[in-house]
């Protein structure tokens, strides 16, 4: 069987973070990750693989879609640093 990567979620109406637009830009960052269903990641400490294999890899997968969005939604500037 094959396994196609989902896409990741499209930053491209958010204003990116420059420093000067916390709030606005937390918000739609927020809502953005909540409607693909990965906000969890944020919150939730990553489980014990030894508990629960799947729940691991859901973690996982969330985390990296997280991680890569709010990267995607930052100013060239703040992502250097």
């Amino acid at each position: 069987t094959a396994t196609f990567a989902k896409l990741l979620p499209d930053v491209s109406k958010i204003e990116v973070f420059t420093g000067q637009n916390i709030c606005r830009w937390q918000e739609r960052t927020h809502t953005l990750l909540d409607m693909h269903g990965v906000i969890f990641a944020l919150s939730t400490p990553k489980p014990d693989s030894a508990i629960d294999a799947s729940q691991l890899q859901q973690w996982v997968q969330a985390n990296k879609v997280c991680h890569h969005t709010l990267l995607n939604a930052l100013s060239n500037d703040l992502f250097d640093i």
